[in-house]
């Protein structure tokens, strides 16, 4: 039996995750979310639409970094939520983890703020 190969939102949004995430106690906005995933320690970590100060919409105000970097805006989302999925801590910036990680086969250096409910605050490359 052939499968149906999976759609870009079942990759950044598996269902199980959503449903994690609906039962989890925190404040968020179910149609707002634009990936989730688990870090490397099993905690539940999302990225959702968010605004000027916190969310992708933040990360977008960075995104000319990521694209002189070779990250489409297209891929920010997936790229962060690899990073912070498969991603090495390899530092700090001043309270933001410094993750490397290999991306479309090349390696990175990211730094991405998440708060204490898993939300993804803010990212910016290194």
């Amino acid at each position: 039996m052939k499968t149906e190969p999976k759609k870009p939102e079942d990759l950044l949004k598996p269902q199980k995750y959503l449903d994690e995430l609906a039962q989890s106690g925190v404040k968020y906005s179910q149609q707002d979310v634009v990936a989730v995933t688990k870090n490397v320690d099993g905690k539940l970590i999302w990225l959702e639409k968010g605004n000027s100060y916190a969310g992708f919409e933040h990360v977008m105000k960075h995104a000319d970094e990521f694209v002189s970097k070779g990250i489409g805006k297209e891929l920010i989302p997936e790229f962060l939520i690899t990073a912070v999925r498969e991603g090495k801590l390899i530092g700090m910036q001043r309270t933001r983890p410094i993750y490397q990680v290999t991306f479309n086969g090349k390696a990175y250096k990211v730094a991405i703020d998440i708060g204490n409910n898993g939300f993804i605050v803010g990212a910016n490359m290194k």
